[in-house]
């Protein structure tokens, strides 16, 4: 969610026109940023407290040369939820909202398109298949088959060679003469 959103939210919410409500939005924002800024921290009941931090000079180093480097003083702020707000957050009924919020959105689908997608899994996260094992045979059957000769049988083809192989290969064969 950002800003006009925000107001958005608000504005319907409090049943406020647009501009009051970016007028609330940006006054709320503002304040929690200038007593950030004086040091101080700001407390919100129910939704959780800003606390500014600071951190001192120090040195750092260049990860690419490894020179050091002088980092300046700086200041933050660091938000701390309140217990109501991580209720809200990690209670069912919430999520449950969301979720039947979500399914009624989209009425116009067929059944058959809202089903999920299967998703496509990474060949390398697939097991191998394992041949299937040979069938023994038996020895009387065995020495009943012909033997074939080596020079009839039809030798395998050899897979491909990538084309870096090949060039490699002809460079390193004599040139013939003319």
């Amino acid at each position: 969610m950002n800003k006009s959103e925000l107001v958005e939210a608000v504005a319907a919410a409090a049943g406020l026109e647009r501009k009051q409500a970016e007028a609330a939005v940006s006054a709320f924002v503002g304040s929690v940023m200038d007593t950030a800024r004086s040091g101080e921290t700001v407390s919100i009941f129910g939704f959780g407290t800003f606390k500014p931090t600071a951190r001192g000079a120090r040195t750092g180093r260049n990860p690419r040369t490894g020179a050091p480097v002088k980092i300046a003083a700086s200041k933050g702020v660091k938000f701390q939820p309140a217990a109501a707000f991580k209720a809200a957050i990690n209670s069912k009924r919430a999520v449950g909202k969301k979720v039947a919020a979500k399914k009624a959105a989209p009425a116009s689908k067929s059944p058959a398109s809202s089903a999920p997608a299967k998703k496509a899994v990474p060949a390398s996260k697939v097991p191998a298949r394992k041949a299937p094992a040979a069938k023994a045979v038996p020895a009387a059957k065995a020495s009943a088959t012909k033997a074939v000769p080596a020079s009839k049988v039809p030798a395998k083809a050899a897979p491909p060679a990538k084309a870096s192989a090949t060039k490699a290969a002809k460079s390193a064969a004599p040139a013939k003469k003319r």
